[in-house]
């Protein structure tokens, strides 16, 4: 089957959309007058669905490591760590659900199993020295204090 040419209106029509196009985007559009974007803009729909789901979802901006007060030194440093070295493969609540945490195989911190057979002493040791996939972080002693109590609260119930 033959399809016809098309007609000189439809081609002088595509024409004069491409010449707009290109005379319109000689320049980026200005920013001035725009907000700067920051994380509380986003939609957070991925929040909003485990909270329908009945799970707990905490603000990480308000969320100290060990339910203690904000300013607490062990909770600030290990808030930071958790952001920094911990979130990529155990995502944010511990599941092991971070960008990289299915191609490690990142151990979910908040299984009750795991909780149950693992002591205080054994995370410590996996945070400073490294097991498997994880390496071991030079972290100071506070923050792996706090570390490890912001692990025994993500325990899923």
């Amino acid at each position: 089957m033959r399809s016809s040419p098309p007609s000189r209106s439809t081609s002088a029509l595509f024409v004069a959309i491409v010449v707009a196009g290109l005379v319109a985007c000689d320049r980026a559009p200005s920013a001035a007058g725009l907000p700067e974007w920051n994380a509380a803009d986003h939609d957070r729909a991925e929040e909003k669905a485990r909270e329908a789901q009945g799970q707990k979802v905490v603000d990480p901006a308000n969320r100290p490591a060990n339910g203690a007060r904000k300013g607490d030194e062990e909770a600030r440093l290990a808030d930071l760590a958790w952001n920094k070295q911990c979130v990529t493969c155990h995502g944010e609540l511990g599941r092991g659900d971070g960008p990289t945490g299915p191609m490690v195989q990142a151990t979910n911190l908040s299984d009750p199993a795991w909780q149950d057979k693992i002591k205080d002493e054994e995370i410590v040791a996996v945070l400073k020295n490294g097991k498997g996939k994880m390496p071991k972080f030079d972290l100071p002693e506070k923050a792996i204090a706090g570390l490890v109590i912001k692990i025994r609260t993500l325990r899923q119930k």
